[in-house]
């Protein structure tokens, strides 16, 4: 399976967000998976960050 990179909550690092490389996505029938070239982080997916369990952003 091919690897992308993917911010993903870990609860082990400061600030708890990190950049890793994870699972390609993979979609069913009746959806689709797209290319993202940027994001954004605002100040409450931050603060969601820090309160959950089990948070990605692909």
């Amino acid at each position: 399976m091919s690897k992308i990179r993917a911010v993903v909550v870990d609860p082990n690092v400061s600030g708890r967000l990190a950049l890793r490389d994870v699972d390609a996505p993979t979609s069913a029938a009746n959806e689709a998976v797209i290319r993202v070239a940027a994001i954004s982080l605002n100040r409450g997916e931050v603060k969601r960050s820090t309160t959950s369990v089990s948070y990605q952003i692909l």
